[in-house]
């Protein structure tokens, strides 16, 4: 129970944060910009073997 609710308050924290950064006009990355950065070599290497 204790393990939840920490979470939950984790959780709730982080969106309070993003939703207020977001209503003062703060660039907030995109999160798939960081998987395509992470999967993108590993893509073209792929791509590389099947052409």
């Amino acid at each position: 129970m204790k393990k939840e609710m920490l979470v939950f308050f984790i959780l709730l924290v982080v969106g309070t944060g993003l939703g207020i950064a977001e209503s003062l006009e703060v660039n907030i990355p995109n999160p798939l910009d960081w998987i395509t950065f992470v999967y993108k070599p590993f893509s073209d290497f792929i791509y590389g073997i099947v052409e």
